[in-house]
């Protein structure tokens, strides 16, 4: 032990402190967070400890201090100064510098996993034990603790928490418990303000120099002193103590205030004007007198200082026989709080900047120098005033019940040290149901484990394993703690009782788990576990707001489906539920009722030539989302193809591989084999509210339409019977879905120009004769037609008008009797009703034609709308030669342009409007 001794230079309160009035009632819970920490290193009780002495200039740290026969005092030091112990002179101290032993410490076994999880050997703590085990503080544990005379017990180090446990301590004389206070220099002053400018060389006649700039005022908020440190706590836990100690557990001063930062110089005056001479060489004038120096800037206020730190307490817990004589003979210490620092010294005035320097003489012709009478150096400025001294800081706390008496019994104390003590759970979180394992001491085959104060299952396994299984409450924080049949209770530890959903049901109470789908803005109700008042829900990524989530019990919620905008097909929107603490339960994946379009047909549907955005199933898809509102999601599922005709129904069931690209003409799939499509794609039949519907003329053949005399029985077999067998299959594979088929229109009318319907044969690839037109062919290809013959141009027409009457007689036909053997009506006819005038060339064409001549391209260019020429990559990238990529190329034609997609839209959507306007409807079908 070595240390050294100061003058006298502080005056404590250190005097007798008597406790006014009663002594406090005994507390169980203190000594139960002492006894965990005393269970982690194998002690559940401290008979059969034996006795430890401690004597002279010790120190204590964290951990565990018990005795050894070996000694329990090292030989390493550490050096500490500022302490204070008293001189003998009552009320009077001084201060000391030295070195103090350390004591062999037995540290708490804790570790931190990579996660900066606090562990106790292998188990993983729970935040309540973690905030229950004291491991920073020092433990002097011992049957019989004697301190021997002249003692002194330094707290050198960071951590300032003793607890003393005996059933007997001895107190020599001339013993004191102090700590060693860390000066507190002031904070660093705020650098200097700016200096002033310096004045500028006066160019004018006669001219002074300018006047130096003033410096700036340091305005800048100097640092607050440093807070004083709190003082020590101590506890001291035994059935017996002798003696007297002396307590300095004073909190420290605050520290001073940091110095105001200085004001700015002011900068130099300006040098006045050079002399000058006039043209014959001869003084003009003078040289200028110089400027004034700026004025210095004011200093800055000094810093406020450090608040002074809280004073340290003693409790002393023993009998109260032993307290009333403690009492009595008084205890001495200071355990007041720290005075406020002073505050920081204002900083300093700027300096007066210099005044500037008359300016330079000249000599004149003859060598004398012009001079002037009255010019001078200019005067220096006035220094800046200081700052202002800063306030004081705040006076640390200092509790009445610094000093606390707790009386206790001997059954208490040694109860409680021998109680069951719960160190770690296998689990910090988990579920209704979860088995949960306890670790720890002193447990019995009749201890109940209490979770949440309700009774669980309990298994024993050891005296130091119990398990149980999570019972059915409200989720959140828990805590676990043991009875014990004589009523005697462990130590709390917390678990957070996560919430977990089963299952969730819809308002027309059908079950997720059985496939269930729920509608935007409908009531749904959540089952399952763990649910609290306090538990939030986030629903697509999004927390639902408060008033949005109704608690009916532990084991349900409600709350409204919101669909998000942000939710992609096929609107799959994860739902979790999350408890204040961050925990989340399990995720399950809601989906969502959609409003699904499936377009099955030819080119018409497909929209020939057209660029997606223009085809008229688009303008029906948009048209329905804006309805919609964006409430539910709205999606268009296009299988129809150019060129697909309904096909032999024996073979519907085939599956076929067309042209990847619907845009180049081909039959294959046909209608009857896209009907499957959607599902194979792994889209819901059920989520379909609408099918767009056409088919049955290329069944019979455009060639066969404009050249054959006798169509009606071909189109009578396609768009009557195969159209009723069509419609059968789409219905029974999309039960909830509406079916809209689209009529056709004439392609030729009397209105079309026959000189431009020639160009139309041969850009469709139509016979190479028909009637009076003939093709050309040169070395560039098709090069010119030859203009139809009245007689020839009225055979078109007439095929255009009956294809259209009976096509669509035949279709109605089919949609009425399907109509017939249903409730509802199921399928509606959409006559698109093109005129003469919207025929192919005709004044008000509604369809695409082709340009030429000479190279007949097509007319559905981009400028238009349209995809001609991404279709001729496609032709030829498909492989095709001859005729077939001619067609291929100029496929538009005679298809739907952009003002007729809208014709048929509107069309469709007034069926639509009328008919199937239902989206807030849940489908009838959905199961």
């Amino acid at each position: 032990m070595s240390y050294t001794i100061f003058p006298r230079n502080r005056s404590l309160q250190l005097k007798p402190t008597r406790q006014p009035g009663r002594m406090l009632a005994p507390d169980r819970g203190c000594l139960e967070k002492h006894r965990i920490a005393l269970n982690t290193i194998g002690i559940s009780t401290i008979s059969g400890l034996g006795g430890m002495q401690l004597k002279e200039l010790i120190t204590p740290s964290p951990g565990v201090v018990l005795p050894n026969i070996r000694g329990v005092i090292s030989s390493r030091e550490v050096s500490f100064s500022n302490a204070y112990r008293p001189t003998g002179i009552p009320g009077d101290v001084v201060r000391f510098d030295g070195k103090a032993k350390r004591l062999k410490t037995r540290p708490f076994p804790v570790r931190f996993d990579r996660n900066n999880h606090l562990q106790i050997g292998n188990a993983l703590l729970s935040q309540q034990a973690i905030t229950m085990l004291p491991i920073h503080t020092a433990y002097w544990v011992a049957e019989h603790l004697y301190l021997a005379d002249n003692t002194t017990v330094v707290f050198a180090e960071a951590y300032r928490d003793l607890v003393i446990i005996a059933e007997q301590i001895t107190i020599g004389e001339n013993v004191t418990f102090t700590w060693a206070r860390e000066p507190l220099a002031p904070p660093a002053a705020p650098p200097k303000a700016a200096h002033g400018q310096e004045g500028t060389r006066s160019l004018y006649l006669r001219g002074q120099g300018a006047n130096g700039g003033n410096g700036e005022d340091n305005i800048a908020v100097a640092p607050t002193g440093y807070r004083g440190k709190d003082g020590p706590n101590i506890e001291l836990w035994a059935l017996n103590i002798d003696g007297q100690a002396i307590f300095d557990l004073a909190g420290q001063h605050g520290g001073q205030g940091a110095k105001g930062g200085d004001g700015g110089d002011g900068g130099r005056g300006g040098q006045g004007r050079t002399a000058r001479l006039n043209s014959a060489r001869f003084c003009r004038s003078g040289p200028g007198t110089g400027g004034r120096g700026g004025n210095g800037g004011k200093g800055g206020r000094g810093g406020i200082g450090g608040d002074g730190g809280d004073g340290g307490t003693l409790k002393v817990y023993a009998p109260q026989s032993i307290l009333q004589a403690f009492d009595t003979a008084n205890i001495f210490g200071d355990f007041s709080a720290g005075q406020g620092g002073e505050g920081g010294q204002g900083g300093q005035g700027g300096q007066a900047g210099a005044g500037g320097p008359r300016g330079a003489y000249v000599n004149d012709l003859v060598g004398n120098p012009c001079s002037g009478d009255f010019a001078h150096s200019g005067s220096a400025g006035s220094p800046g005033t200081n700052g202002a001294v800063g306030s004081s800081g705040q006076p640390g706390r200092s509790s009445r019940n610094a000093v606390r008496l707790v009386g206790i019994s001997t059954d208490l104390f040694r109860e409680q040290l021998q109680a069951p003590a719960i160190h770690t759970l296998s689990q910090s979180n988990g579920n209704v149901g979860d088995w949960l394992t306890l670790h720890g001491r002193n447990f019995t085959q009749t201890d109940t484990i209490l979770f949440n104060g309700v009774a669980c299952e309990t298994i024993f396994s050891s005296d130091t394993t119990l398990s149980c299984q999570v019972p059915d409450v409200e989720g959140g924080a828990a805590t676990l703690a043991i009875l014990q049949r004589d009523g005697t209770r462990s130590n709390k530890i917390s678990f957070v009782l996560r919430p977990f959903l089963q299952d969730v049901i819809n308002s027309q109470n059908q079950k997720w788990r059985a496939g269930a789908k729920f509608y935007p803005g409908k009531e749904a109700a959540i089952i399952g576990t763990g649910f609290s008042e306090e538990v939030a829900l986030l629903f697509g990524g999004h927390y639902l707001d408060r008033q949005e989530v109704q608690y009916i019990s532990k084991n349900e919620l409600r709350f409204t489906v919101n669909r998000s905008s942000e939710v992609a097909y096929p609107e799959l929107l994860e739902l979790q539920a999350r408890l204040g603490t961050g925990e989340t339960s399990n995720a399950l994946s809601i989906p969502l009722w959609t409003y699904e379009i499936v377009c099955l047909g030819d080119s018409i549907v497909w929209g020939q030539g057209l660029r997606d955005e223009y085809k008229f199933t688009s303008l029906v898809e948009r048209h329905i989302a804006e309805e919609s509102a964006g409430q539910i999601g709205v999606y268009r599922h296009v299988y129809a193809r150019s060129g697909a005709n309904i096909g032999d129904p024996d073979h519907w069931n085939m599956r076929t591989q067309g042209n990847p690209n619907h845009e180049v003409p081909d039959r294959n799939p046909t209608i009857g084999q896209q009907v499957q499509l959607f599902q194979e794609a792994g889209g819901d039949p059920k989520a379909v509210r609408l099918v767009l519907l056409d088919g049955g003329i290329n069944d019979v053949g455009v060639e066969r339409i404009l050249c054959n005399d006798d169509i009606r029985g071909d189109i009578e077999s396609f768009c009557y019977g195969r159209m009723g067998q069509l419609l059968d299959r789409v219905h029974n594979t999309f039960p909830n879905a509406k079916i809209i088929v689209t009529g056709y229109f004439k392609i030729v009318s009397p209105q079309s120009d026959r000189a431009l319907i020639s160009l139309y044969l041969i850009g469709t690839g139509v016979s190479a004769t028909v009637g009076a037109a003939v093709m050309v062919a040169g070395a560039g290809g098709i090069v010119a037609g030859v203009a139809l013959s009245a007689e020839l141009h009225d055979h078109l027409t007439d095929r255009s008008r009956v294809l259209h009457r009976q096509a669509h007689a035949s279709l109605r036909r089919a949609i009425d009797e399907f109509n017939g053997s249903h409730a509802a009506s199921v399928a509606f006819f959409a006559d698109p009703e093109f005129t003469d005038e919207h025929a192919i060339f005709a004044p008000e064409a509604l369809v695409w034609g082709v340009k030429g001549p000479p190279a007949l391209d097509a007319a559905d260019e981009s400028a238009s709308g349209g995809v001609a020429e991404d279709r001729k990559v496609l032709c030829v990238s498909a492989g095709l030669g001859g005729m077939a990529k001619f067609k291929c190329i100029r496929a538009s034609a005679g298809h739907p342009n952009r003002a007729g997609a809208i014709r048929y839209a509107e069309r469709i959507l007034n069926i639509w409007n009328q008919e199937m306007n239902d989206l807030n409807e849940f489908p009838q079908n959905n199961n």
